[in-house]
């Protein structure tokens, strides 16, 4: 009987170790860092001067918490981003922060206006895109201080160019404990072909626009998180190929998600000629 009690307790001991160490790794994967793990690292002084943030007009000493979404400078006075970060925003609100890498210390630049991708289809008799996944066109009141940033390179080769290579990631997006980052991340990511970033999407209606190339996949790891909406997927070290948009496009309830989504910018070429006419932008 001793030697039955015994067994019982041991075979408890062993049930609780088992289950114990499952729930450990599970957190583990839940809590997954973005932008974190042995290829991330602080960006260097002036290796990314066309990454900008949005803000919101909170008073100069609170620019690391004012941050929600990413930019990149595409003219002397034009940021492209998400079109979703400016949602049911007035340009009086926000302000853009750029001119280093540590986000304390980057300047604050005026919103003049902005224009997204379905306001200017609607005036131009232009398809409309989904409403959380087109871009938008911000224009400040001056100049950017060009001895602190320059515009960022467009891409103006096919999207098929840049499957299975590696792009870049950069950005203050929100750390597992949600935080902001004082300083700017970035990382190394893999750009997947259009068939192994339709394989891995959920919805129909998700791989259509795959198909139709206006989304671009990256590998998860390291995936995007609150703050790095807006912000650039990069080839090499200027050149913009996507912008990045909500993590969860295929289910907006489940914080488990399979891919990154990038909106390409092959189409909205005429968009960029319209509302920066005037101002030189550069293509690689």
């Amino acid at each position: 009987m001793d030697k039955l009690n015994e067994l019982v307790v041991w075979f408890m001991r062993r049930t609780f170790h088992v289950k114990y160490l499952f729930l450990f790794s599970l957190a583990q994967f839940c809590s997954a860092d973005p932008l974190s793990g042995e290829s991330v690292r602080p960006a260097l002084k002036k290796e990314f001067p066309f990454v900008v943030s949005i803000g919101y007009k909170i008073g100069a000493t609170n620019m690391i918490n004012s941050q929600f979404c990413g930019g990149t400078v595409i003219t002397k006075k034009h940021v492209v981003t998400a079109a979703s970060c400016l949602k049911d925003k007035f340009p009086f609100h926000l302000e853009i922060l750029g001119g280093s890498h540590d986000i304390n210390l980057c300047d604050r630049y005026e919103i003049a206006s902005w224009i997204t991708y379905n306001s200017w289809a609607s005036k131009n008799k232009q398809l409309k895109e989904f409403e959380s996944l087109h871009i938008a066109i911000i224009t400040l009141s001056k100049e950017f201080d060009e001895s602190k940033i320059e515009p960022v390179l467009i891409s103006s080769k096919p999207l098929k160019h840049y499957y299975g290579l590696t792009g870049v990631l950069v950005g203050w997006g929100d750390t597992k404990d949600g935080k902001t980052p004082e300083i700017l991340q970035t990382s190394p990511v893999s750009i997947l072909t259009k068939q192994k970033c339709m394989d891995k999407s959920k919805l129909l209606s998700t791989k259509k626009l795959i198909d139709e190339d206006k989304l671009l996949c990256s590998e998860l790891s390291p995936s995007l998180m609150h703050g790095d909406e807006g912000g650039p997927l990069l080839y090499g070290r200027n050149i913009l190929i996507g912008i990045n948009i909500k993590r969860n496009l295929d289910n907006p309830h489940n914080e488990f998600f399979t891919v990154n989504y990038h909106n390409s910018l092959n189409n909205y070429r005429n968009f960029f000629y319209y509302v920066i006419a005037g101002y030189q932008y550069s293509v690689a």
